[in-house]
This record gives C-alpha cells, sequence and structure tokens, in this order.
C-alpha cells in the first residue's frame, strides 16, 4: 500500500497529498473496492475531488481498477485531536486483518509525517537533481538566483509535465532554507486563488497580502492554472510588482513559455519575461538511469533492470516511480526476487499504452523544425551541406526509431537507394563518434545536441 500512496504523492504533488491526506486517514482494500475514511465531512469532500486521481494510481500500481468508497470516520476513530486520531487508527484492531488492510502502513507514515513536522522538517536542495541536458539551463539558473535573491526576479521555469519542474522549485526552497533566507513560501496556484478566495469573503485581505508579500522568496507553481481568473490575477499582479519593489525573489513554474501563456494579461506576461526564463524538458535516458540509482526505494535491482525501466518509462519522470512501484508490489505478491525476465513481464502491459509509434513522417516534421528547412529540401536532389546533413540525420533516425526497412526510407526520402540510407547512417554514426557538427542555417550544431533535441521532440509530441 505504501506504493500506492508514494504513487499518488507523485501524481498531485507531496503539498496537496499532506495536505488532505497525510492527516490520518484510513485506507484499506476489501475484495476489489479500496474504502477511504477521512477525519471531517469537510476533508472527505476535499478528497473526493481527487477520485480520478486515486483510480489512476490504482490502475498503474495494482494493475487493475477499484471501486472507491469514501467516509467518514466514526467518533470512536477520530478522537478529539488529529494525533489522537492518528494514533486510534494505528492501535485500533477490529480483529485479524486480511492481506490486502492497509491502516497500519497507512497510520504508519501518518505518524512519520508528523515526526518530522515537528522535529523539523528536512528540505530538498540542488544536491538533490539530476543533473543533464534535460535541466542543465534550469539548474544553473536557481543556483545565479539563490546567490544574488532578487537580481533576476521573476525567475520563470517552464516545461510539460513530468520534466522536473515541481522538484526543482522544492529544491530551490530548501536550499533557500539552508542559505538562511528569512521566509520561503512555496504554493500552487490553485492554492494561492484558494487563498484569495478566503480572504475576500471572509478572512480579510490584509493577512492574505502579509502572507505573500512578505517574505524573502514566493515560489508559485502550474501559474497557468491563473488563466481566465480575473480577480485573482490584478491581485497577483500587485503581489508581484510590490515584491520586485522590495528586492525579493519571485520563482514561478509553468507548462509554457511566457508568450504562450494567452490566456493571462499582456501585462503580466512582459513581467513574467522581463527577469529570468529558463526551459527544463524530460529527462533523457541517462538521466533515468541516474534518477533509479539514487531511488531510495528498498527493492533491490539489478542494473540490467535498471536499465529496462529506464528504456520503457520514456517522457514523464513520473512513470520511472510508476514501475518501481507496480515491481515492488509484483514482488511481495509472488515472493520472489525481481530479475530481467520477471520485469519484462511485469511491466509490459503498464508501458504498452505509453509508446507511440514513431512513423517516417514524424521524424521529418522534428528534423525540419529543428534545422528550420521544409520538406522539400529535405526529399530534393540538393547536394550541399544545409539540405544533405538533416538528409542524413532523419535517415539515421529512422532507422534507429521506426521499423521501416532500407528501401521505404530510402524512397519516403526522394526516392534514394538503400545503399544511401547505408552509407547516411554510417556517415552520421561515424559523427556521432568523433564529436563532429552539422552545418545548419543558424550555423554549426554538435550532432549529439541535435540528436538529443529532435529526439526529445519525437517523445512529446
Amino acid at each position: 500500500m505504501s506504493a500506492l500512496l508514494d504513487a499518488l504523492a507523485g501524481k498531485i504533488g507531496k503539498e496537496r497529498f499532506d495536505l488532505w491526506f497525510g492527516d490520518g486517514s484510513l485506507w484499506n482494500i476489501q475484495d476489489s473496492t479500496l474504502r477511504i475514511r477521512a477525519r471531517d465531512a469537510f476533508r472527505l469532500d476535499r478528497v473526493r475531488g481527487f477520485r480520478r486521481d486515486i483510480q489512476e494510481v490504482c490502475e498503474m500500481v495494482i494493475g487493475r481498477s477499484l471501486e472507491l468508497s469514501f467516509a467518514v470516520a466514526t467518533d470512536d476513530e477520530v478522537g478529539s485531536t488529529a494525533d489522537h486520531f492518528t494514533a486510534k487508527l494505528a492501535t485500533k484492531q477490529d480483529g485479524p486483518q486480511t492481506a490486502t488492510e492497509v491502516s497500519s502502513p497507512n497510520t504508519v507514515r501518518a505518524a512519520e509525517r508528523s515526526a518530522k513536522l515537528k522535529s523539523g522538517r528536512k528540505y530538498r536542495d540542488l544536491s538533490s537533481m539530476v543533473v543533464g541536458d534535460s535541466n542543465r539551463m534550469a539548474v544553473a539558473s536557481a543556483e545565479r538566483i539563490l546567490r544574488c535573491p532578487g537580481e533576476a526576479s521573476p525567475f520563470l521555469l517552464y516545461g510539460p509535465s513530468g520534466s522536473g519542474k515541481t522538484h526543482l522549485l522544492d529544491a530551490i526552497r530548501g536550499e533557500a532554507r539552508r542559505r538562511g533566507l528569512r521566509r520561503v513560501v512555496l504554493q500552487t496556484a490553485e492554492q494561492f486563488t484558494s487563498s484569495f478566495v478566503e480572504a475576500i469573503q471572509g478572512s480579510g485581505l490584509p493577512s492574505f497580502r502579509s502572507k505573500y508579500r512578505d517574505v524573502s522568496v514566493l515560489i508559485l507553481d502550474d501559474v497557468q492554472f491563473f488563466a481566465g481568473k480575473r480577480a485573482t490575477l490584478v491581485e497577483l499582479q500587485h503581489t508581484l510588482d510590490s515584491l520586485i519593489r522590495d528586492g525579493r525573489q519571485i520563482v514561478l513554474s509553468s507548462d509554457r513559455p511566457p508568450a504562450q501563456l494567452s490566456a493571462i494579461p499582456q501585462e503580466l506576461r512582459t513581467r513574467l519575461a522581463g527577469g529570468l526564463v529558463a526551459d527544463i524538458s524530460t529527462p533523457d535516458f541517462a538521466m533515468r538511469c541516474e534518477m533509479l540509482e539514487r531511488s531510495t526505494c528498498s527493492l533491490v535491482l539489478s542494473s540490467s533492470v535498471k536499465r529496462l525501466i529506464a528504456e520503457l518509462a520514456t517522457g514523464d519522470a513520473r512513470r520511472l516511480a510508476g514501475a518501481v512501484h507496480r515491481l515492488e508490489v509484483a514482488s511481495e505478491a509472488y515472493h520472489c526476487d525481481v530479475t530481467l525476465e520477471f520485469a519484462e513481464r511485469m511491466l509490459r502491459d503498464l508501458f504498452q499504452a505509453h509508446q507511440r509509434v514513431i512513423g517516417l513522417r514524424d521524424i521529418e516534421d522534428a528534423v525540419c523544425e529543428a534545422f528550420g528547412v521544409d520538406k522539400n529540401c529535405l526529399r530534393s536532389s540538393r547536394r550541399d551541406r544545409v539540405a544533405t546533413h538533416p538528409r542524413m540525420l532523419a535517415m539515421w533516425l529512422a532507422r534507429k526509431h521506426t521499423r521501416a526497412g532500407l528501401a521505404e526510407i530510402g524512397r519516403f526520402f526522394g526516392k534514394r537507394s538503400h545503399s544511401t540510407v547505408i552509407s547516411a547512417d554510417k556517415k552520421v554514426q561515424s559523427m556521432v563518434g568523433s564529436g563532429s557538427c552539422f552545418e545548419t542555417l543558424q550555423g554549426p550544431c554538435h550532432v549529439e545536441d541535435a540528436i538529443a533535441r529532435i529526439e526529445r521532440r519525437l517523445q512529446a509530441s
């Protein structure tokens, strides 16, 4: 069950998980039903809002969907305080537990979280980041703003879901605290909006403004959530202006660059683009391998199994955790070690739905975009480097990522012979080995950089 809870925390974010599920909720599975009991009706309503997320992680970790049942815990279970509620759930005995009873692991986790909060929470710092081509600029930017807070504010980090944005924001918060910055606040855009609405409806704007403006560092995750929320956007603009005037550091994340946040007012977009902007993309194979090496999971995995997971779990980095959780549960269920054959069998259905078939047209589109050429150039008889280098790379990528035969690849890229495809494949392989550069309309481009950029686009599309 710990694997299921970890997967849910990874999906919805640790802050939201701790807020709504961390305070003594009771989970157990009976037959094909997952029963969730919350401390009170208010908390139960919020927990019900995560129904779809819970169902998705059940399918990911357990391998099947479950019926969900929500209820408020009884008075006997709740007790008079949250700590008492956790203790009651941890010690209550209703008779022998079935193999799927999960209240004990969950309440242990809740007690551990409570102990951490009382003893002083340990936050991530930048040393926890696995750094590679996909996030090098983002991590360097984070280091810069922490060395000189307020000089480049706001700092906007953007990238697709699962690229590590929230992890980096949490690391920035932890590093800022470690360096002694007075007050650091990390909130999601949803939490900021909810706080603003509550302030308008009763709690008062002065306390809201004090919370978000009397800080050394304000970190807001998923700013695209503000789209269409006019009153909140006005308050956000004033908050950012106030912090910038006072020389405070603002850190924001989004799923797209400022220019593409079309539902956010132009003035605010200009403000976001006027500080420091860095992109982050999904981790490459080497980074995924390093993430698995650093995993704190108790499951012992061989290097061959880790390599298999890294090869299968492309795109969203959360898939790595999902794969490890699946193997952890499978190892317990079948009472066996995780061999390569066992891992292949257990993960096959998990990733079948995620494996996107890449075609020749996908490769053509990605190469044309990367090199700034059109399809006619790629398929033409031109023999200058601006045309031949993208064409050779397209053929090399076609052999790597598709099941198309030599003749089919040759026909697609300008009715060329299969021997031309073989020659192109060898030349690109040689250029990779020697670290050569391609000629592009924008100037020389390192061959490995070009390949990495194109393959990220293929994975993301």
